[in-house]
């Protein structure tokens, strides 16, 4: 019994540690001001938000494009996904909003 017990608290302190690097969020909504980072022709679309955190952006070619145009104006986007790292921030976009 004791060596069960040792071996089930073994394994989810290693689940536990393997997962510490990468936090998931669920979905939500960001909203911030929009731009474009790195130099051509590696730049990504980022998103400065409300609190100051800073997230890249990840999204299909057609909302890539749009957002691409709406450089330094403030939207709402819905994320479907939100991974946090260690050196930065990334956003899964799926859709989008303008604040006016």
């Amino acid at each position: 019994m004791i060596k069960k017990i040792g071996s089930i608290f073994f394994l989810v302190t290693v689940s536990l540690m393997a997962c510490w690097p990468c936090r998931k969020m669920e979905s939500r909504v960001l909203e911030g001001c929009i731009y474009l980072t790195g130099s051509e022709p590696f730049t990504k679309l980022a998103i400065e938000s409300t609190d100051g955190n800073i997230y890249l952006l990840d999204c299909s070619e057609e909302l890539k494009n749009k957002l691409t145009k709406m450089q330094n104006q403030t939207v709402q986007l819905l994320c479907s996904k939100i991974i946090i790292r260690e050196n930065y921030r990334l956003a899964v976009v799926t859709g989008m909003k303008i604040v006016e």
